[in-house]
């Protein structure tokens, strides 16, 4: 008998982050790295400091804009690793005791570094208001450069 592949779509949605059971554990968390998450969005809004006729272009990025976005990368970042683990390791179909294991501060400081945490930072640049072409050139000239940054070759995540 040949071996069959099979694709299987499953669709979790985030609000299984609202069951009480896993969100005192995010809530107890994201309490805990509060401080690693800070001083990366200090030092992503460090680089991005660029000055257009003396005024900081991303100055309205603020710390609890970034945070909502991030968390919502985050919490698709686990759901991805979760459902590969639900359907693929025995004993482990317990989609909520997944996402538990997976809420650790080593999980989250590898998306505080990486993916996540820019990709949010990309999101609110994308929503910034727009005074024509140029500037929506350098938003998208900032975002990549971001990623060459923060994402580059030596990134785990």
């Amino acid at each position: 008998m040949e071996n069959v592949n099979v694709k299987i779509e499953v669709t979790v949605s985030t609000t299984i982050f609202e069951l009480p059971r896993v969100k005192v554990e995010v809530d107890t968390l994201f309490d805990k790295m509060e401080v690693v998450m800070k001083e990366r969005f200090n030092e992503v809004k460090r680089f991005l400091t660029r000055r257009k006729n003396g005024e900081d272009m991303y100055g309205n990025i603020q710390y609890d804009d970034i945070v909502v976005v991030f968390k919502n990368y985050f919490y698709k970042y686990i759901l991805n690793e979760v459902v590969k683990n639900t359907l693929s390791e025995k004993d482990k179909h317990d989609v909520v005791e997944n996402i538990l294991e997976f809420l650790t501060e080593k999980e989250l400081e590898k998306a505080i570094l990486g993916k996540p945490m820019i990709y949010a930072f990309e999101y609110c640049i994308g929503k910034l208001p727009s005074d024509g072409a140029l500037t929506a050139c350098l938003h998208g000239s900032t975002m990549f450069l971001l990623e060459k940054e923060f994402l580059g070759r030596n990134n785990p995540y």
